[in-house]
């Protein structure tokens, strides 16, 4: 037990002239009983109230001394997380099927896929709290925007300022994005738990099935877990071509100049997710991101390498004062 306030310990002092006035009082009242009552009083209850009455003067001094314990305390460690988000610049990307929160309307011109997900990528960065993260964008390939980093503020910036207009790739590979999220990671050895958050509407051109399922497989052989977030409608949509901010001036056509229709594969991104061991979420949901967060906290608290001792200590204030008052409503009690 260490003292933070041994100064106060001087009170003790005033345990001598208690016990001497008390014995004086007791010996006095002794006196007067057996003379006028002839009646000898009873030592015992006096040395018990002296003793209770004595505990509180004890008691209450080394609660004023703020005694505590000192202990290694067990920390989850929010900054041995990594994050790398990944976002799908894909044509599909610039449908228009996808409602945007009634608050977040004015923070992007044009409501579509890829502007829903840079506000999810956003709003994500708002519920993180010392984690690392990068951004990636994908289609074809992959391509790391901002390196692991805690500087929200930067990301930020370059999720507000990539031009959608600029989006003119057919078509995404999600094996490739996941390859481009581990690589980010991997690049950055002693990292406790990383993560991989995926933002798609799910329509993969890669090679088929087994492309992603590779990639997700090597994802878990680096201990990496993956969270998919699905964008856009399963009814699915035509892909407007615009010059601007305009309007449509018309949509992106096949081949044959039939319009192209774009709808969300949620199967893909969910059959991504489970692999890993991972969770999948609906952009609609308008707790998709609080979920996500507190997903992957819930999961990274039960990873080892996330939690540190640190020195914290007990205050045994609180235990001193207690006993001070119990034992002053027993010296009472016993008074004689």
């Amino acid at each position: 037990m260490i003292l933070k306030n041994p100064h106060f310990l001087w009170i003790l002092i005033i345990l001598i002239p208690f016990i001497f006035f008390s014995e004086l009082s007791f010996q006095r009242s002794s006196l007067w009983l057996r003379r006028f009552l002839k009646i000898n009083k009873e030592r015992s209850p006096h040395l018990i109230s002296t003793f209770f009455f004595c505990s509180t003067i004890t008691a209450i001094s080394f609660s004023l001394a703020a005694p505590f314990f000192p202990y290694q305390k067990n920390v989850f460690r929010r900054s041995g997380i990594s994050l790398a988000v990944g976002i799908d610049i894909s044509k599909s990307m610039l449908a228009e099927d996808v409602s945007f929160p009634f608050k977040d309307k004015d923070s992007f011109t044009i409501l579509n896929r890829f502007n829903l997900s840079r506000l999810f990528a956003i709003d994500l960065l708002s519920e993180l709290d010392g984690e690392d993260i990068g951004i990636f964008i994908f289609a074809g390939n992959g391509i790391e925007l901002v390196p692991l980093t805690a500087d929200y503020g930067y990301c930020r910036y370059i999720l507000k300022h990539i031009n959608d207009t600029d989006i003119t790739l057919y078509g995404s590979h999600l094996g490739k994005a996941i390859t481009t999220g581990v690589t980010m990671l991997d690049n950055h050895p002693g990292i406790a738990a990383k993560r991989i958050v995926i933002i798609s509407d799910g329509e993969d051109m890669g090679n088929g099935q087994a492309t992603y399922d590779e990639a997700a497989k090597l994802a878990v052989s680096k201990r990496i877990k993956i969270y998919t977030v699905g964008v856009g409608s399963p009814t699915g949509s035509l892909i407007p071509l615009r010059s601007s901010v305009s309007g449509p001036l018309s949509y992106y056509v096949d081949e044959s100049q039939m319009p192209l229709k774009t709808r969300l594969n949620p199967g893909i991104l969910e059959t991504i997710a489970k692999i890993t061991g991972g969770r999948y979420f609906d952009v609609k949901n308008s707790n998709a991101v609080k979920n996500l967060v507190r997903t992957f906290l819930d999961e990274t608290r039960k990873v080892k390498e996330t939690k540190h001792m640190e020195p914290a200590m007990f205050d045994l204030s609180p235990i001193f004062l207690l006993t001070g008052f119990l034992s002053f409503i027993a010296g009472v009690f016993k008074y004689p």
